[in-house]
């Protein structure tokens, strides 16, 4: 094995462990993924579950084995880091990990018009700028069947606890040594959220 394939794995399966010690808000609770099972649950009232075809925006390990359970197998994975792509699969419980993966970012898929019946973006609004959120969602128009869905969760937080970034970096520089992953997603949050033209790159 070559070194730069052993570097690869050390890094994404550190990702798989990092991501396992998330809790909410970084990863699904068990509440928002039933939020997901119920419109899962409509749509395929709405449509059956025969020849069905879904794509989930990144890599979610709970989304995946979500459609698992309902026997959805034609389903397409957009992330645009593979090292992300690759920890989630160590992390699935029911999905054998066969999704179709294009690598790509969320404003240009590179997937067909027209050819899917729903999607599913966990946080997705969140990892693009404000001013680029139109360009998301024209992008999965795009892509869906003109009656197709799109589940989206979105995260908020209370203005009250938001910082600036020069109050981040303080955090940062007084506690890098025990700056954990987690710290990553929440000082993220915090000083990010609302501002129109960032956009956190957290994951990439």
């Amino acid at each position: 094995m070559k070194k730069s394939n052993v570097l690869n794995k050390h890094y994404w399966t550190k990702e798989a462990e990092e991501w396992r010690r998330l809790k909410p808000p970084e990863r699904p609770s068990k509440e928002e993924i039933d939020i997901y099972e119920k419109n899962l649950q409509e749509i395929l009232r709405y449509r059956g579950n025969e020849r069905i075809k879904a794509v989930i925006f990144g890599a979610t390990p709970e989304l995946r084995d979500l459609l698992a359970k309902y026997k959805i197998f034609d389903v397409t994975l957009v992330d645009i880091n593979p090292n992300m792509v690759r920890a989630m699969q160590e992390l699935l419980k029911i999905s054998k990990g066969r999704e179709v993966v294009v690598i790509a970012g969320w404003l240009k898929t590179g997937l067909p018009s027209h050819k899917y019946d729903f999607i599913f973006c966990d946080h997705g609004t969140a990892h693009i700028r404000f001013k680029d959120w139109p360009k998301l969602f024209s992008e999965q128009i795009r892509i869906l069947k003109p009656d197709g869905f799109v589940v989206h969760n979105i995260v908020t937080r209370p203005e009250k606890e938001a910082i600036s970034i020069k109050q981040y970096v303080d955090i940062y520089q007084k506690t890098r040594r025990h700056f954990t992953y987690a710290d990553k997603f929440y000082y993220n949050y915090r000083c990010f959220m609302g501002l129109p033209n960032l956009q956190t790159k957290y994951f990439y």
